[in-house]
């Protein structure tokens, strides 16, 4: 039998799966959305004042005086003069981002973001060559271990340069956890599976919000945000290589291994040998696919094309949302993606329930 087949007779999406699905599509998520939108808090700007007693010709607002002695002031000579009246801490309160250096804390979500991209690209070709379990679970380590550099950063530059670290590997492991989840379920409960992490992408940044309330260090805040993870990780190294994954490579007795793996999980009662997949027919070097793929297909291009610009807005118009909390107490992060939950709760089971409507399978 093949593989899909084989899904019927251990089960498409039984308690195993379920329990997958905790954890690569909720809990894996709620990390991944901290980190995501880490400097909304992280990145804080807490109200502050001036006390420039004895600073004689030098006054507030835009006086040319002023900016001139801002710029030429030592860090000591800011912090004499500058007091915050906040108990939150951020890096613009570590490293006095402000005035002309305001633009760091935009420049550090910028660089994350960068790594995402990197991260995303390069981690799907490595997954196809080498694996998913063993990309997904070097990835989330190593974003672990960037995401606590970043916490105890001692300079805005190795911040910096960790969060962009944690944004490769996050990037990575994003995609590589999302293939893996719905390569453990068969093909009927691909847009239920498919769809969960956006649900908990949101309540990552609820859960996010309401740390960012109740601790006041910016560096706990980044070091609390990676327990989450460090559980991810451990329960996650028990977890199998993909049978579908496995399949494609010709490795037939360790997707069988795989696949009856599942089926005992499931409680379902199997042949004594377990599962028996058929060989896969060999494709020649010249049918590999590739990302240009997308593109000289004549189907896939507009599909493509639709879907890169679906997900260029919602993207901006989701992230953005939440990083302009940058200027805000936490509560209106926690606010708008509570309000978006209503909908997503919902947004999984509509998908899972019409995807086998012809009508509107076609006008997707």
């Amino acid at each position: 039998m093949e593989v899909e087949e084989a899904f019927k007779v251990v089960g498409e999406m039984g308690i195993y799966q379920v329990y997958l699905c905790f954890l690569l599509a909720f809990a894996l998520t709620l990390y991944i959305a901290s980190e995501a939108v880490l400097i909304a808090l992280v990145g804080l700007k807490p109200q502050f004042q001036w006390d420039l007693t004895g600073q004689m010709n030098v006054t507030l607002g835009n006086d040319q005086a002023f900016r001139h002695w801002l710029d030429e002031a030592s860090r000591t000579e800011v912090q004499m003069h500058l007091h915050f009246n906040s108990n939150y801490t951020s890096i613009v309160s570590e490293w006095y981002l402000l005035g002309d250096s305001e633009y760091k804390v935009s420049l550090a979500s910028s660089v994350y973001f960068g790594g995402v991209l990197i991260g995303a690209v390069t981690f799907g070709q490595l997954s196809d060559q080498y694996g998913r379990r063993k990309l997904y679970l070097i990835g989330l380590t190593l974003d672990i271990v960037f995401g606590v550099l970043s916490g105890l950063a001692p300079s805005f530059q190795l911040f910096i340069l960790a969060r962009f670290l944690v944004g490769i590997m996050n990037g990575g492991v994003t995609l590589v956890s999302f293939v893996l989840l719905n390569e453990f379920v068969g093909r009927a409960y691909w847009a239920l599976t498919g769809t969960l992490g956006s649900v908990f992408f949101a309540v990552g940044i609820v859960l996010y919000a309401v740390l960012g309330f109740l601790i006041t260090s910016w560096r706990q805040l980044a070091l609390v945000v990676n327990l989450i993870a460090g559980l991810v990780l451990l329960l996650s190294l028990f977890i199998p290589e993909s049978p579908r994954w496995l399949y494609s490579q010709g490795h037939l007795v360790e997707a069988e291994r795989v696949l009856s793996l599942i089926g005992r999980r499931n409680g379902r009662r199997l042949a004594k040998k377990g599962v028996t997949l058929s060989p896969l027919e060999k494709r020649g070097r010249g049918e590999r696919a590739g990302p240009l793929d997308l593109f000289r297909h004549p189907t896939l291009l507009p599909r493509t094309l639709v879907m890169m610009q679906a997900w260029c807005v919602t993207i901006c118009l989701s992230i953005h949302k939440d990083l302009i909390g940058t200027s805000l107490i936490p509560s209106p992060i926690a606010l708008s993606d509570t309000i978006s939950l209503h909908f997503l709760y919902i947004y999984p089971f509509m998908v899972h329930h019409f995807q086998k409507d012809e009508i509107l399978e076609r006008l997707i």
